[in-house]
């Protein structure tokens, strides 16, 4: 639920421009990964295009967290377009939004690429693991 209600803030920061479909990219596909995608798929406004993710294997894996029941472990539609390489992912683009749920340690780094190419970035809780590269996040989000 929490999840769900921060996709919605996001979505209505996101809209200024106009009311378009939004599209995301989903960095990172474990149990966050898939929990995000799940309630990317219920928010209305937005759609998951892209999946990144350097083990493969995690796209087929049925993963299960300390939430019963938030991973979505569906099959992968199609239509998503698959990344094992995060700069690759930005460079191709075709996205809004870049959706971070990778290990803490590799938040700064994957946030500030991903801003610096222009996108919006959610990056999962908690932000860094020291507040030096909280302030280099917040640098470059501004």
């Amino acid at each position: 639920m929490i999840v769900r209600a921060i996709l919605h803030v996001l979505l209505r920061i996101c809209r200024k421009g106009g009311s378009e479909m939004k599209k995301v990219a989903i960095v990172g596909f474990g149990f966050m990964g898939r929990t995000h995608y799940g309630a990317w798929k219920k928010c209305r406004g937005a759609r998951v295009v892209a999946i990144c993710d350097a083990n493969l294997s995690q796209l087929t894996a049925r993963v299960q967290g300390n939430i019963k029941g938030a991973a979505d472990n569906t099959a992968i539609p199609k239509s998503i377009r698959v990344f094992d390489n995060f700069l690759k992912m930005l460079e191709t683009g075709g996205f809004d939004i870049v959706d971070i749920t990778l290990p803490t340690l590799l938040h700064p780094k994957m946030t500030i690429a991903a801003l610096k190419a222009g996108y919006h970035v959610l990056c999962e809780k908690p932000m860094a693991l020291d507040l030096k590269d909280c302030d280099r996040m917040l640098v470059a989000a501004k």
